[in-house]
């Protein structure tokens, strides 16, 4: 069984034209098709519904590789897990795979491989509830790899990974801007440069009137300061932090790379169990290109606590938006918000909250009462339960209501039929 969260696994293509790794669809979008009893890993239903030979199989040894199963004799309680999990790997497998192709292309091997000029995976959308390897389910919800999807895809993107077992390599990669190819006359190779000059501008087929507006786009979007931050598992505050400067002179370059048992002895990180890794780029006048993370250890064997985490308010932004302010005491990783049979989606899921609080928004599919949203939601993550902590929430959001009952009965009948 391949470990897919590790880039050595992966070929160097020229083109990536069709990847992918099987997950189950959310668990919301299973009630439509399933009887409560088919809500168990053993059932009937859960093996109709897999036409991947094993795949149910296979699901299993790829989640036992970076966690702990869950731990329950509830049947339902364990398969709404195991659900989770599955998107958690396909997530970060594709992740991985995503990554590594965007890396190599600017490279190219000795051997030939490399310069690897498209990535698309398999697939965007499904047919049917089931498990397959659509990034959104049959009825249109966003599974955690569509969300990662919009990161790894990212115009700007940050991607760490260890280039052998001790040396952590980031690499910035940027698309969307103006190349220019260029040909080693005594190697041969062939490499793609941004077009950061007037001369290499008049070079192109692009209108001169563009010129100026697009050599300052790719000077912000080429040159700029990588932060790097070391947090621990225990507590928001960074324990130490690296600031570099880049100038890139291809689309993918690597800005840096240090053995990271230095990055441990200078942050003073007790061990890779410990701590993750946060990167934040920015350009030249700070404005924020992109953001990403790693975790120096599978969660399995991270030294998690468990975080208390609350929906501390829901806001109506309108007909069909909703801003939802997240709390937790610790950091929490793989945060995902379930909206229950409320169809939309997030504006971010499943992702890591280093910091108490953070806001998001969710974008219901039609016309939504707040009272309807409200009771519906329900927040986990790897270091807990969601339906074990569902009763938290709800708690919550009796807490958030209860105000308004008490004081202003008017104001909660107004929210009652917005």
């Amino acid at each position: 069984m391949a470990d897919q969260w590790s880039a050595d696994v992966f070929r160097i293509p020229r083109m990536a034209s069709e990847y992918g790794i099987q997950s189950w669809c959310n668990n919301e979008s299973l009630a439509s098709v399933f009887a409560p009893q088919d809500f168990d890993v053993t059932s009937s239903m859960v093996n109709h519904r897999q036409h991947h030979g094993m795949g149910n199989t296979e699901m299993t040894a790829e989640v036992m590789l970076h966690f702990q199963l869950p731990e329950t004799s509830n049947p339902q309680l364990y398969f709404a897990e195991f659900v989770y999990l599955t998107q958690i790997n396909q997530a970060m497998s594709m992740r991985t795979q995503t990554e590594h192709y965007r890396r190599f292309q600017s490279r190219l091997l000795e051997d030939g491989r490399g310069l690897t000029m498209g990535a698309l995976y398999w697939q965007l959308n499904d047919i049917w509830q089931a498990p397959t390897w659509a990034s959104i389910d049959y009825e249109g919800r966003w599974k955690m790899l569509h969300y990662f999807a919009r990161s790894f895809f990212n115009k700007h993107l940050i991607s760490p990974y260890k280039r052998d077992p001790e040396t952590l390599d980031v690499y910035i990669v940027v698309d969307e801007i103006p190349i220019a190819e260029t040909r080693s006359s005594s190697a041969g190779k062939l490499q793609f440069h941004p077009i950061s000059t007037p001369e290499g501008f008049l070079k192109s087929e692009l209108p001169c009137q563009e010129m100026y507006s697009t050599i300052y786009q790719v000077k912000t979007q080429t040159t700029g300061y990588l932060r790097v931050e070391m947090f621990e598992y225990s507590h928001f505050q960074p324990l130490f932090s690296w600031t570099v400067c880049y100038q890139l002179k291809t689309t993918a370059e690597s800005v840096f790379r240090r053995p990271i048992s230095d990055l441990l002895a200078e942050s003073g990180c007790p061990g890779l169990e410990y701590c993750l890794l946060y990167f934040t780029a920015t350009d030249l006048s700070g404005n924020i290109l992109s953001t990403s993370w790693y975790m120096l250890t599978y969660p399995k064997y991270a030294a998690l606590l468990l975080p208390k985490l609350e929906i501390m308010s829901v806001k109506k932004l309108s007909a069909t938006v909703f801003e939802v302010e997240v709390s937790s005491n610790v950091p929490a990783v793989f945060v995902w918000l379930s909206a229950g049979s409320v169809k939309g989606h997030f504006s971010d899921n499943g992702f890591h909250m280093l910091s108490p609080n953070t806001k998001v928004q969710f974008f219901a599919q039609q016309p939504t009462r707040t009272l309807a949203f409200v009771s519906q939601l329900v927040v986990r993550s790897v270091q807990n339960s969601g339906l074990n902590f569902g009763p938290a929430v709800k708690a919550t959001v009796i807490e958030i209501l209860l105000p308004l009952v008490v004081g202003n009965f008017l104001m909660y009948w107004t929210m009652l039929t917005l």
